[in-house]
């Protein structure tokens, strides 16, 4: 996707911003779910984070293009 999206020049640049996007999400995630673990049962920090991830899932479906059928 970034490969061939971005300017060559620029490339490494939207490799870095992916990643730390999603290092960002994991280490949010982690520390999330100590601290909600602290407070609260671990029943309860797991519908929490199913949740999430069940509205990141949804959101994520609009973010695919699909292909356009084929015309004859």
């Amino acid at each position: 996707m970034v490969g061939k999206s971005g300017e060559r020049k620029r490339r490494p640049l939207a490799h870095a911003i992916v990643f730390s996007w999603r290092d960002l999400g994991v280490a949010v995630a982690a520390v999330g779910a100590n601290l909600l673990g602290l407070k609260f049962e671990l029943n309860s920090v797991f519908i929490v984070f199913a949740g999430v991830f069940f509205l990141c899932a949804l959101l994520s479906l609009g973010t695919g293009k699909m292909p356009k059928p084929h015309q004859d």
